[in-house]
């Protein structure tokens, strides 16, 4: 948490694009911003991972 902007993040990562837009349709992701209190919407951002460290491949990740 960031005390002088009151801000949190996160980074959620999925090893293929369908766990991605199941997870974003899920009951669990769409109950987030009351869960946590938003004031705002969160900011998302999807983003390619190029490199990884371990032997799987991981294909997207979200960023709030």
């Amino acid at each position: 948490m960031d005390n002088n902007t009151n801000q949190v993040g996160g980074v959620f990562i999925f090893d293929t694009k369908e766990h991605l837009e199941a997870f974003r349709d899920s009951d669990l992701a769409k109950s987030t911003s009351e869960a946590y209190k938003f004031l705002e919407p969160p900011e998302i951002r999807r983003l390619e991972i190029a490199k990884t460290l371990r032997e799987h491949e991981v294909l997207s990740a979200i960023v709030e």
